[in-house]
């Protein structure tokens, strides 16, 4: 569903997808050897809307981006172009080169960008079902630099994952609640 003030989908406009955008780059840049304050300043950007209050879509209509901390004028530039356009150039070049699934696989516990960046690489996995097919075959162990335990650890996050699906902040987790407990008061007999 696109939204009609923007060339986004719905879905796509919320904070936590927002978030995990500038921690994709902020995990591009580690990849690529950029200057670790770079790195950090992205990551704060993600923790920013990640932890937000008010939508970082109602913030950028309202002219308040500034509100955040660690918007500064690039970073609200690069906000306000995916706004209005649906993606971010800049952002695109940053990933040019990099194997796709390792953006998956860093939402895995324990799976941070560099080791999400070789198990995509190397083991040629475009997300977390590619790498449980890989972890039945016993593949990870086999890695320079990765053992059993390591193979154990990954096993258990993507189980993890499988079995709960993925993880939601409490305010998003509360907004949700919200909203069903107000769907059931409207239900005859509650």
């Amino acid at each position: 569903m696109k939204d009609p003030r923007a060339g986004v989908e719905t879905s796509k406009l919320s904070n936590t997808y927002v978030a995990k955008m500038f921690r994709e780059i902020a995990a591009a840049y580690e990849i690529k050897g950029e200057n670790r304050f770079k790195i950090r300043a992205y990551d704060t950007v993600a923790d920013s809307v990640e932890h937000a209050t008010s939508e970082v879509k109602d913030l950028w209509e309202e002219g308040r981006l500034d509100e955040l901390p660690g918007i500064g004028e690039t970073i609200g530039q690069h906000i306000d172009e995916y706004f209005k356009t649906g993606k971010v150039k800049h952002f695109e070049e940053i990933k040019k080169g990099l194997p796709p699934g390792m953006f998956e696989l860093m939402g895995l516990e324990g799976v941070g960008p560099k080791t999400a960046f070789r198990l995509a690489k190397e083991l040629k996995v475009n997300n977390v079902d590619e790498l449980f097919e890989a972890l039945k075959a016993g593949k990870i162990s086999k890695l320079p630099g990765f053992g059993k335990r390591s193979e154990d650890l990954i096993l258990k996050a993507v189980e993890g994952r499988k079995e709960g699906g993925e993880r939601i902040l409490l305010p998003v987790a509360f907004s949700i609640a919200e909203k069903i407990i107000e769907e059931l008061k409207r239900l005859p007999g509650i």
